[in-house]
């Protein structure tokens, strides 16, 4: 019986103890949990890492970033951690957050507020520069803007925000940086400027030394013939500039819905280099003997006299009529390439077109007028008289051009023929051309497709 009683009782302290110590573990981990519930919400400690949670100004997160994350990339290999950026919640502040052992996530905090602290104050500047000097400033493609913003440092973007609104002639230009990065990139822009200044003086010189071309009727039979090697050669209208518009020279006008440009700039230039070069050669006697032509065909480049002025140009052949008692004197007619217009000759006046001659792509573009077409089938006398006047025909005075649409030539599927707009921005207010002659009852309104 006092075994039995003593052993119960045993139990029953076994019991007790087991319950003391199952509370007092209860209590011990309620105390923990509330410790780590207690942790600031801007660091979470763990065994592996911690996460920093931190603001920085969203006018500074480009600097901490960097260019294309050079600076962020930097950071995290130098603190062996994992920065990341939450989306803005408001437009004042942006967080940070970062992961990584503890003294390697302060250390990168830290590195990221010196960052915000010594950043350089940006600017927004804006400076305007003449629209017809844009196209210079960006470059094909965009490839002189891109240095610039490049070398620069700067954010520099052309205000394209209107297809052709101008600000008495002036084109907004927006730069984003510091005060250094604006001063380096408007030092380079002047220096597009100065070059294009420099350039649109020489093509003055090409204008008012140019001779004014007759403006006879042409001959447009066999004109758009074109052979592999002359395909290689054109020229053809590629605007630069973001609003899509070019400078260029119209040179000869058969009506509104076929005429010729020739690009003004540097190629407009090298036309007139080469057209002196060809006049001193072919001007010679014994030049001539080397280069006499005893027979032509049509598709034949040739070098050519203008029936109209004493200088030489390169021509392609588009009809010959025979002579049957002289060969010298056959009647040929060719189509000069880099103006857009004709003439007849003999062939004793031709000779054979020597290899450098061949360099500079040929200038005359053909195009049609966009946005119009003639009152009636056709366009009149005194529409085309009027359309010359508007385009400044042969007077090597520059207009504004830009593409609309191409349209393939009924001569040639693999040619195309560019559908224009033309601009006349020789006076204080701009004359949209194909505008003017509906104005004047010559034309009627047509839409044009955007090209693709």
């Amino acid at each position: 019986m006092a075994w039995g009683v003593k052993q119960t009782v045993i139990l029953v302290g076994v019991g007790v103890s087991v319950s003391v110590w199952a509370a007092v573990l209860y209590v011990l981990l309620k105390s923990k949990e509330k410790e780590q519930l207690e942790v600031p919400k801007s660091k979470v400690e763990t065994s592996r890492q911690t996460i920093i949670r931190t603001k920085i100004p969203n006018c500074a997160v480009g600097s901490v970033i960097g260019r294309q994350g050079c600076n962020i990339k930097d950071i995290q290999t130098r603190t062996n951690t994992r920065i990341n950026f939450e989306d803005a919640d408001d437009n004042e502040e942006r967080t940070v957050v970062i992961r990584g052992a503890p003294e390697d996530a302060q250390l990168a905090e830290n590195i990221i507020n010196k960052l915000v602290v010594e950043q350089p104050e940006i600017f927004t500047e804006q400076i305007y520069v003449p629209s017809r000097s844009c196209g210079r400033i960006i470059g094909k493609n965009g490839e002189s803007i891109k240095y610039i913003s490049k070398t620069s440092k700067a954010k520099v973007s052309v205000d394209s925000s209107s297809e052709f609104k101008k600000v008495d002639g002036q084109t907004r230009i927006v730069l984003r940086g510091t005060r250094e990065q604006i001063d380096i990139a408007i030092g380079l822009i002047d220096e597009k400027l100065a070059e294009d200044e420099a350039l649109r003086r020489q093509v003055e010189l090409v204008s008012a030394n140019r001779p004014t071309r007759y403006k006879g009727k042409l001959c447009l039979e066999n004109t758009t013939q074109q052979g592999a090697e002359s395909d290689r050669l054109q020229e053809s209208l590629m605007p630069t500039g973001s609003d899509g518009f070019l400078e260029v020279f119209v040179s000869a006008v058969e009506s509104p819905s076929q005429f010729w440009v020739q690009l003004v700039g540097t190629k407009s230039i090298q036309l007139d280099r080469m057209v002196e070069d060809m006049t001193s050669f072919y001007g010679q006697l014994a030049n001539q003997e080397l280069t006499k032509l005893s027979s032509v065909s049509a598709g034949d480049l040739v070098a050519a006299p203008f029936p109209h002025d004493n200088l030489w140009y390169r021509a392609k052949v588009t009809d010959v009529a025979e002579d049957d008692y002289s060969l010298g004197e056959s009647k040929v007619t060719v189509f000069y390439v880099d103006f857009g217009d004709d003439g007849t000759l003999t062939l004793k006046q031709l000779f054979a077109l020597r290899p450098e001659f061949l360099v500079v792509p040929f200038q005359a573009i053909e195009c049609r007028l966009g946005n119009v077409a003639p009152r009636d089938k056709e366009w009149t006398k005194e529409a085309i008289e009027c359309f010359e006047r508007l385009a400044y025909n042969a007077q090597w005075k520059p207009i504004m051009a830009k593409p609309i649409n191409y349209i393939v030539k009924d001569t040639d599927a693999k040619a195309s023929i560019a559908c224009v707009m033309l601009i006349d921005t020789n006076s204080e207010t701009d004359i949209n051309v194909a505008e003017e002659l509906i104005r004047r009852e010559y034309g009627v309104s047509v839409s044009e497709e955007k090209p693709k």
